[in-house]
């Protein structure tokens, strides 16, 4: 039964981590694209950036000052390589890798 378990955890943060990715989606397709077109496209960057990091103030990882900062700097980095790549793949996936590293990082600090 113990062997299962990291398993189900494995496939239950790929499940998760699918969902999660699409954010960027909604953040940087949806959001970033009609905020550009009615406040340009640097304030729509900062913008759907500062919205991205407070939802992880409150939840998720990494949390609070901390998570709001770093995540506001990903969402900017994420609305940039929309805009420079003129698609949403690059950054979906880029999203995904980095929440399955911090989801490896807290298991094997978890195994610690």
């Amino acid at each position: 039964m113990m062997a299962v378990l990291p398993l189900v955890i494995f496939y239950f943060q790929i499940g998760f981590k699918s969902i999660n990715a699409e954010y960027e989606v909604l953040f940087r397709a949806v959001l970033l694209t009609y905020f550009s077109r009615e406040i340009g496209l640097i304030a729509a960057n900062i913008l759907q950036a500062i919205w991205f990091g407070f939802l992880h103030y409150q939840a998720g990882f990494p949390i609070g000052l901390a998570g709001l900062f770093l995540t506001f700097l990903f969402g900017v980095m994420m609305g940039w390589l929309v805009q420079r790549t003129k698609g949403i793949l690059i950054p979906v996936v880029i999203h995904f890798m980095a929440d399955f590293v911090v989801f490896l990082l807290i298991v094997f600090r978890m195994e610690e």
